[in-house]
């Protein structure tokens, strides 16, 4: 025999099951909502990288394109006697862009080279010269300026080394 004060409510423990399955769904959902919010940061952060790296690539590029003129533009100066090429222009065009390409130092460096290299042109044209002593002294120059011409040229692969890596090691 159950006494009367035992009853058992068979709609409180309804509710009581059915609140505790709300509570656990709803922990289970929480749990999964945040392994997806991990999996959207992992795949946000991933996506963040490979723009970065393709910023990187791009930029690169565009500095491996100044180096390849600087090089012809060295090599102009040192080989050949015109007085102006394409070289030069090419030169003189992609200074002005390389100037928001690389560290602000490098802006000195390549308008050193540009003086320098203007001044060993003028050598070239002394050596032909027949005004007496004009041409002894573009001897005594040319190798300092070529000297300097390399100097400034090693000083910015220097300055620009660092910076021309596309992806970080």
């Amino acid at each position: 025999m159950i006494p009367a004060q035992c009853e058992v409510d068979w709609g409180a423990w309804a509710t009581f099951f059915t609140g505790c399955a709300a509570v656990t769904a709803a922990s289970v959902i929480g749990v999964m909502q945040s392994k997806i919010q991990k999996q959207q940061a992992n795949i946000a952060d991933r996506v963040a990288s490979t723009e970065e790296a393709r910023i990187r690539l791009e930029l690169f590029e565009k500095r491996y394109a100044f180096v390849i003129v600087l090089n012809k533009f060295v090599s102009r100066v040192r080989s050949k006697k015109d007085f102006w090429t394409e070289e030069d222009t090419a030169f003189l065009d992609e200074s002005r862009r390389a100037e928001y390409l690389f560290p602000r130092e490098t802006k000195a460096i390549i308008d050193r080279l540009w003086n320098i290299a203007a001044d060993y042109q003028g050598t070239s044209d002394m050596m032909t010269s027949r005004i007496p002593g004009e041409r002894e002294q573009a001897l005594e120059q040319r190798p300092k300026l070529r000297a300097e011409l390399n100097k400034i040229v090693e000083e910015f692969y220097g300055v620009c080394d660092r910076e021309m890596r596309p992806f970080k090691h």
